[in-house]
C-alpha cells in the first residue's frame, strides 16, 4: 500500500528552485507529508525564499486539497540568516499571488504575534525552521503547541547541524522522547518529523511508529529521491551552464565577424583622418601664435596691477574670502564624516587617529571617502490564560440582554438632547455578505438618531449596487451616492461626508462592525460632556467566522502615545463643523488617511475636548487584505504615516521627526545647537561595586556632550568605598557631596538638586548600568519639549527582563511597573512595552526633568514619602502642574534594583511604608484607581496588562438601573451613609473616614481620647489636624454602654476594626443594638492574601462561636503566638495588595522566640494586646455571615460588596431580617476559589 504511495511521489517536480538551499533535499517529502496528512491548515514557521513553504502549496494544489497554508515570517532575516532586504519578501509574494493566492497567505510578523490569529487546537501540520538556537526553537515549539490539533504532525529542519549556535538538535533528542512517533532525516542539514501523542485512531501513521518497516523504508526512500533531487538540480544548473556557454560562443563568432567588418571600415576612413588631422594642427600652430602674444600682453597688465597701491590695500580682504570659501568646503566634507562616524565626537577622534598617521593628507582623504561613501539608507524590509480568557470576559460583561437594552432605551428617551450622528462609510468591492452585515449592524442599534451616509467608489462587483440600493429604499436614514470613477479611500470618504447634516460624524469601514450599544455611548459622552470635539472607543477584531478577539484596551487621550501609533482607530467621531472647515480627507494619505485627519483635527482642540469611551464599541474585520491581519498587507498606509506626523511637526513647529519602526513610529526630537548641561544625581551608601559599575557604564557609554555627576555620600563607611569616592574627586565631571543624615531619599535628592548647575535633572539610582549609548541624548531631547515634564527610561533586570516600563496607578494598591518581568523580544500588550508614550509616573531610579519643573513643583516630598511613592507622588504633582511625563523605550539601562537599600525589616520601616502607603491612599485616592495613562478594562492585580474582572467601569445590571462606578476607598466605605443621618466612627484614629470638617453629623469612639490620640502619634509624622475630638472613650465595655444610647445612629464606620476584636459576634451583635432599624454598619476589611495575614488560616465560623461562648475580652494565648508565628512579609512590605503571590518572596516577620515570648505575656496579663484574631478574604466573610444568619446570631444582611482592592475590602451591613441563604455548599465553593485557607 505505502509503496504504491511512494512511487507516486516520485514524479513530483518543483516548479521554484532558483537559488541553492538546504531544503531542496526534502521537497520531495514535503509533497508527500502533505498527501499523507491532508492537513486542514498548514503553518510555516520561517520561509525565506519560499523552496520549502511552495513545494507544501504545489502539493496542495495539485491533489486538490481545501488546505489553508500560511507562511510566517518577518523577512528580515535574524543572527544566523543574516539580514534579508524586501527584494526577497517581493519575489515570495509575487509567487505566492500568481500560483497560491486562494489557498496561501503571507503574515508577514514574528512567530509569537502570528500564533494569536489561530484557535487553539486548528494547525494539522506545522513546519518550524527559524531562529536555530535551542532557546528560541524550543520557545516557537512551546508557543505553539496549544495549537496544534490531536496527532498533528510537527517538522523541524536543520536536526543534523551542530556547529555555530544552532540548537535544533538538542531540542530534537529530548522530543523524540516525549513523542515515540518520530523520524528523522539525516541528510540535506536533517529534518525531524514526529506526530503529538494524542493521536486519534483514524489519523495513525504507521510510519512514524517506531520500529516498523514502513518507517524505514520511508527513510531510505526519501533519502534516495532527496539525493536525486539535488542531482537533478544540479543537472539543471549544468544545462543552464552548458547553453549559456553555447550562447556566449556563438555571441564571440558573430562579434569576431563584426570586428573583421570594423577593421575593413577603419581602413577606409584612416586616409580621410590623416589629411583631416594634418590641416587641424595646421590650425592649431596658428592659434597658438596668436594666444603667445596675448599671454605677453596679458603678463605686463598683472604686473602693473600687482605693483598699485590698491591690490595692495586690498590684501587682507582677499585674503578673509579665500578663508570663507575653505570653511564651505569643509563643512561640506564634515556632514558626511560625522554622520558616517556616528556622531561629531567619534568624527573627531578618527580625524585624531588619521593626522597622527598620515597627517593633513590623512584627513582630507578621509573626508572625501565619507563624502563618498553616503548612499540613501534602505530600511530592511498561547494557550491564553485564565484571566486573559476573553471570550467570558465578553460573556460576563459585554454581553447585552434584553433588560439592559431596555435600560439603555429608556436613558434614551431622558437625553436632555439627542444629537444626529452621521455614519460614514466608502465602500468598494467588499464581500456582499460583509457589507449586508456592517449595514445590520448600524440598522440595530440600540440609539436611533443617526444617518448612514454611504459613497460607494465604482465598485466593479455587480453584487454590491442592488445591496445598496435595497437598504436605501428599506431605510430612509440611510443615504447613498455611486461615484462614476475610483477615486480611492479619501476621496470616496470626502463624497459620503457631502451627504452628512448631523452634528457628528462617525467613521466606518465597510468590512467592520459596530457593537449594538456603541452610538448609545457616544450620545451619552456628548450629553455628559458638552464641550468634547472629538471620541474615539476601545476595538476588538472579528474572524471571518464572526469570532470576536484581541481587543484593545485603550487609554484615555494620550499625545505620544498617538505619535507612536494611531490609538484612536478606528470608531473615530468627529464634530461636522471642524471636518466641513478641515475639507475632509486628503488625496494622497491612502492608508493613513484617518491618522492624518486626526493630527489636522487635534491641532484645532484642546486635548480635554477629547474623549475616550473604555468599552469595545468598534469590530475590525481580519482578512488577508487588512491591516487588522498585519500592517505589511498595506505598507503603504505605515508610510503614508510617517509623512502625515512630519507635517503635522511642521505645521506646529515642532523640531521633530518620525522613524517607522516594525509596527508603529519613533519620533526623535532635535536637540537644540547648544545642548544643556545635566546633573546626574546619585545617591549611594557603601556598594563600591554597583556604585562603580554605574560611574563607569555612564562615563564610558554616554553620548551626550555635557553632563556632570553629583553623587551623594550618605554616610558610607566602608574604606574601599570611601577610598574611591575620594578617587572621583579627581574626575572633572564628577562631584561628591557627603550628606550623612538618616536615609531619606527625598531629601538627599532634594538637597543635591540645589547644588546642581545644570538646566536639567537626572535623578540616578547608584545601581544603574548604561546599556544604549544614546541613552541620555534621548531623554534630555524629550524633556526639553515644552509640555513635558518628568521623562523615563526603560529599565531592565540584569536577566533582560522588563524591570520598569513606566508606572501604572493602582496595580497592587498603590502603583506598579508597567509589564513588569517581561522579556526582552516581548513587546508588551499592543506594543506598549517597546514605545514612547506618556505615563501618570515613571520611576525615580531613572528620570530626566528640567530643574525649573522640579522647584516648580518643589521637589520630591521629603516629610511625608522619604522612601517609597516619592517619584509617584512627585510625577503627579508635575502632571497636576500641566506637564506630560513621558516614558520611552529608546534609552536603556540595567537596573539591580534597589541593592543597597534593603527590605522592609524593622518596625519602623513597616510604620513607616504604612504610613506612606496611608498617605497615597490619602491624597492620591482617585488616580490610583483610574489612572488615565491606563484602562479600567485592565487588571489592578497584576502588572502585565492583562483583563479586569470585573472592569473598573459603569456596569449596567438586568434587575434594576443602579449602576456601580469605580470609586475609592473612602467612596467605597461611604457609599451607603446619609451624610445628614447621625452616625458613629469606630476608631477613627488619625485618619477618620467621615471627618466632621467635612459636614458629617457624627460621632467618635476611640480607645483614648484626642489628646492622648495627638501624644500618641507626635513622632509618627501624621497629619495632627486629622485627630478627630473623641466622643466616646471605650475601655471595654459594651459599645451601648460607652454610647449611653440603644438605636441612636443611621450608621455606624469600622475601618480596620473588626479583626482586632476578640468577640466579633458580641461587636456585630453591639453595632446592631446601635443601629436605628435600617441603619447600615460600613466595614472596611483587611484581605488576608495581600498583607501580613497570608500564612496563617482563614478564620472559620465555629472559631468565632468559641469566642462568644466565653465573651472573650483580649485574645486568647493560641491568637497572639499565632499572629507573631505566621506573620510574613512579602518583597519586604507588610501589605502589598493583589498581585503575585509567589511564596518564593516572601519572609517571616518575627522568629519562633519571638513568637514564645509573646504567647508567654499573653498567658499571665491581663491587659489587651493588639493583634489580628481573626482573617478574611470576600468569600469567607460572606460564608461566616450567612453561618451566623442561620444561628440566629446576627440581624444584618450585606447591602453593598466593593471587592479586594490593594489589600482590602469594603462591606456595608443593613439592619434588616436577614435572608438566609439555602445553597452552603456554593458559599464554601466560592470561598474555597477565594483563598478558603492555605
Amino acid at each position: 500500500m505505502i509503496q504504491n504511495r511512494l512511487i507516486k511521489i516520485a514524479s513530483f517536480v518543483p516548479n521554484l528552485l532558483q537559488s541553492p538551499s538546504a531544503w531542496f533535499g526534502h521537497l520531495p517529502f514535503a509533497a508527500w507529508v502533505i498527501q499523507e496528512v491532508s492537513p486542514k491548515i498548514f503553518v510555516e514557521l520561517g520561509t525565506h525564499y519560499g523552496h520549502s513553504y511552495f513545494s507544501f502549496c504545489q502539493s496542495v494544489a495539485e491533489t486538490g486539497l481545501s488546505t489553508k497554508c500560511y507562511a510566517v515570517d518577518t523577512w528580515q532575516g535574524d543572527e544566523q540568516a543574516g539580514q534579508y532586504t524586501d527584494e526577497i519578501f517581493g519575489g515570495v509574494h509575487m509567487h505566492n499571488e500568481k500560483h497560491y493566492a486562494k489557498s496561501s497567505r503571507l503574515l508577514r510578523m514574528t512567530f509569537d504575534d502570528a500564533a494569536s490569529y489561530f484557535s487553539d487546537k486548528s494547525i494539522d501540520l506545522l513546519h518550524i525552521d527559524g531562529l536555530h538556537t535551542y532557546e528560541a526553537v524550543s520557545h516557537d515549539f512551546e508557543t505553539w503547541l496549544p495549537k496544534l490539533a490531536p496527532g498533528a504532525v510537527v517538522m523541524f529542519h536543520d536536526t543534523n547541524v551542530r556547529e555555530r549556535s544552532f540548537g535544533v538538535w538538542k531540542l530534537w533528542e529530548e522530543l523524540q522522547a516525549r513523542y515515540p512517533n518520530n523520524l528523522e532525516f539525516v541528510h540535506s542539514h536533517g529534518l525531524g518529523v514526529l506526530q503529538l501523542n494524542d493521536i486519534p485512531e483514524n489519523n495513525q501513521l504507521s510510519w512514524l511508529k517506531p520500529d516498523t518497516p514502513e518507517k524505514r523504508q520511508v527513510i531510505d526512500y526519501f533519502t534516495s529521491l532527496g539525493l536525486r533531487q539535488l542531482e537533478r538540480y544540479e543537472l539543471s544548473v549544468l544545462k543552464q551552464d552548458v547553453s549559456n556557454l553555447n550562447q556566449h560562443i556563438a555571441n564571440l563568432n558573430q562579434h569576431i565577424v563584426n570586428l573583421n567588418q570594423h577593421i575593413v571600415n577603419l581602413n577606409q576612413t584612416v586616409s580621410v583622418q590623416i589629411a583631416n588631422f594634418n590641416q587641424t594642427v595646421a590650425e592649431y600652430d596658428s592659434n597658438i601664435a596668436n594666444l603667445q602674444q596675448r599671454l605677453t600682453k596679458r603678463n605686463q597688465l598683472v604686473a602693473k596691477l600687482y605693483a598699485s597701491t590698491s591690490w595692495r590695500i586690498t590684501s587682507p580682504i582677499r585674503f578673509v574670502g579665500h578663508q570663507i570659501m575653505r570653511v564651505k568646503r569643509v563643512i561640506k566634507l564634515l556632514g558626511p564624516a560625522v554622520k558616517l562616524s556616528g556622531g561629531m565626537t567619534n568624527a573627531t577622534m578618527k580625524a585624531i587617529k588619521l593626522f597622527q598617521t598620515e597627517g593633513l593628507a590623512g584627513i582630507k582623504r578621509g573626508f572625501r571617502l565619507a563624502a563618498q561613501s553616503q548612499r540613501p539608507i534602505q530600511k530592511a524590509a498561547s494557550d491564553e490564560s485564565g484571566r486573559n480568557n476573553y471570550a467570558e470576559w465578553i460573556r460576563l460583561y459585554d454581553t447585552l440582554t434584553d433588560e439592559i437594552r431596555a435600560i439603555l432605551r429608556k436613558r434614551v428617551d431622558e437625553m436632555p438632547n439627542k444629537p444626529l450622528i452621521s455614519v460614514v462609510m466608502p465602500v468598494y468591492n467588499p464581500k456582499p455578505g460583509w457589507l449586508i452585515e456592517v449595514i445590520e449592524s448600524v440598522r440595530s442599534q440600540i440609539y436611533p438618531h443617526w444617518e448612514f451616509c454611504i459613497a460607494d467608489d465604482a465598485s466593479t462587483d455587480s453584487a454590491i449596487r442592488p445591496i445598496l440600493e435595497r437598504y436605501a429604499k428599506e431605510d430612509q436614514r440611510i443615504k447613498v451616492v455611486y461615484r462614476e470613477q475610483n477615486g480611492h479611500i479619501s476621496a470616496a470618504t470626502n463624497s459620503a461626508l457631502e451627504l452628512v447634516t448631523g452634528e457628528w460624524v462617525a467613521l466606518l469601514d465597510h468590512d467592520d462592525l459596530l457593537s449594538e450599544h456603541a452610538l448609545f455611548w457616544v450620545a451619552d459622552a456628548i450629553c455628559q460632556n458638552p464641550d468634547v470635539r472629538l471620541i474615539y472607543s476601545d476595538e476588538d477584531k472579528v474572524d471571518e467566522l464572526g469570532r470576536r478577539f484581541a481587543p484593545h484596551f485603550k487609554s484615555d487621550w494620550n499625545v505620544d502615545l498617538f505619535y507612536s501609533y494611531n490609538m484612536i482607530s478606528h470608531l473615530g467621531i468627529y464634530h461636522t463643523d471642524h471636518l466641513k472647515v478641515l475639507g475632509g480627507f486628503r488625496v494622497g494619505f491612502e492608508g493613513a488617511q484617518d491618522y492624518d485627519l486626526a493630527l489636522r483635527y487635534i491641532e484645532r482642540i484642546k486635548p480635554e475636548q477629547i474623549y475616550h469611551i473604555p468599552r469595545v464599541l468598534y469590530h475590525w474585520r481580519v482578512h488577508a487584505e487588512s491591516t487588522a491581519q498585519s500592517t505589511a498587507s498595506k505598507p503603504y498606509a505605515m508610510l503614508a504615516g510617517v509623512r502625515a506626523l512630519n507635517e503635522n511637526f511642521q505645521r506646529q513647529q515642532i523640531n521633530a521627526k518620525a522613524e517607522l519602526i516594525a509596527h508603529w513610529y519613533r519620533i526623535h526630537y532635535s536637540l537644540p545647537d547648544n545642548p544643556p548641561l545635566v546633573s546626574l544625581v546619585i545617591p549611594t551608601r557603601n556598594g563600591l561595586q554597583l556604585l562603580q559599575q554605574c560611574v563607569v557604564s555612564i562615563l564610558d557609554k554616554t553620548t551626550y556632550p555635557k553632563y556632570e555627576i553629583l553623587i551623594v555620600d550618605n554616610g558610607s563607611d566602608d574604606p574601599a568605598t570611601l577610598q574611591y569616592l575620594n578617587e572621583l574627586k579627581l574626575e572633572s565631571r564628577i562631584r561628591v557631596v557627603r550628606d550623612a543624615r538618616p536615609f531619606n531619599y527625598s531629601a538627599l535628592n532634594n538637597a543635591a538638586v540645589k547644588l546642581a548647575r545644570g538646566e536639567i535633572i537626572g535623578l540616578l539610582n547608584n545601581d544603574l548600568e548604561v546599556i544604549s549609548p544614546e541613552w541620555l541624548t534621548e531623554m534630555v531631547s524629550i524633556a526639553l519639549q515644552p509640555s513635558v515634564g518628568a521623562v523615563g527610561a526603560r529599565l531592565w533586570y540584569p536577566n533582560n527582563t522588563l524591570q520598569h516600563g513606566g508606572v501604572v496607578l493602582g496595580v497592587g494598591g498603590v502603583a506598579g511597573h508597567s509589564h513588569k518581568h517581561l522579556p526582552k523580544r516581548k513587546i508588551g500588550y499592543m506594543g506598549r512595552a517597546s514605545i514612547i508614550q506618556s505615563f501618570s509616573a515613571v520611576t525615580g531610579a531613572c528620570m530626566v526633568i528640567r530643574k525649573a519643573i522640579y522647584e516648580e513643583v518643589n521637589g520630591l516630598n521629603e516629610t511625608e514619602l522619604e522612601v517609597a511613592f516619592n517619584d509617584v507622588d512627585f510625577c503627579l504633582r508635575v502632571r497636576e502642574a500641566g506637564y506630560r511625563n513621558i516614558w520611552t523605550p529608546y534609552a536603556e539601562l540595567y537596573h539591580h534594583e534597589s541593592a543597597t537599600r534593603g527590605d522592609e525589616d524593622t518596625l519602623e520601616k513597616q510604620k513607616r511604608f504604612s504610613k506612606e502607603v496611608q498617605y497615597m491612599n490619602d491624597n492620591w485616592d482617585g488616580f490610583l484607581v483610574n489612572d488615565p495613562a491606563y484602562s479600567p478594562n485592565l487588571t489592578l492585580k497584576y502588572e502585565d496588562f492583562s483583563y479586569a474582572w470585573p472592569p473598573r467601569v459603569e456596569i449596567l445590571t438586568s434587575q434594576a438601573e443602579e449602576t456601580v462606578s469605580v470609586l475609592n476607598r473612602q467612596e467605597k466605605a461611604l457609599f451607603m451613609i446619609d451624610k445628614n443621618g447621625l452616625g458613629l466612627e469606630i476608631g477613627p484614629s488619625h485618619n477618620p473616614m467621615a471627618p466632621k470638617k467635612r459636614g458629617f453629623n457624627v460621632q467618635v469612639l476611640d480607645h483614648i481620647s484626642a489628646d492622648e490620640l495627638r501624644t500618641k502619634y507626635k513622632d509618627h509624622e501624621v497629619v495632627l489636624e486629622n485627630i478627630e475630638e473623641v466622643d466616646f472613650v471605650w475601655h471595654g465595655e459594651p459599645l451601648h454602654e460607652s454610647v449611653g444610647q440603644e438605636e441612636c445612629y443611621d450608621w455606624i464606620i469600622a475601618s480596620h476594626v473588626i479583626e482586632h476584636t476578640p468577640d466579633m459576634i458580641t461587636f456585630l451583635k453591639e453595632c446592631e443594638r446601635l443601629l436605628k432599624p435600617n441603619g447600615v454598619l460600613s466595614l472596611v476589611i483587611p484581605d488576608k492574601r495581600y498583607c501580613f495575614d497570608y500564612f496563617n488560616p482563614v478564620t472559620w465560623t465555629g472559631e468565632l462561636l468559641d469566642a462568644y461562648e466565653q465573651r472573650r475580652k483580649r485574645p486568647s494565648p493560641g491568637k497572639v503566638f499565632e499572629h507573631y508565628a505566621g506573620a510574613s512579609k512579602r518583597n519586604g512590605h507588610i501589605a502589598w495588595g493583589q498581585g503575585d503571590t509567589d511564596t518564593g518572596t516572601f519572609s517571616l516577620l518575627h522568629n519562633i522566640d519571638q513568637a514564645r515570648d509573646e504567647w508567654e505575656m499573653a498567658r499571665t496579663t491581663t491587659e489587651y494586646m493588639d493583634v489580628h484574631n481573626w482573617r478574611f478574604t470576600p468569600s469567607s466573610f460572606r460564608l461566616i455571615l450567612a453561618d451566623l444568619q442561620t444561628l440566629g446570631l446576627t440581624g444584618l444582611s450585606v447591602a453593598k460588596e466593593f471587592d479586594t482592592v490593594g489589600c482590602e475590602f469594603h462591606v456595608t451591613l443593613r439592619k434588616t431580617t436577614p435572608a438566609i441563604s439555602s445553597n452552603r455548599l456554593e458559599l464554601l465553593n466560592a470561598a474555597s476559589t477565594d483563598g478558603f485557607g492555605v
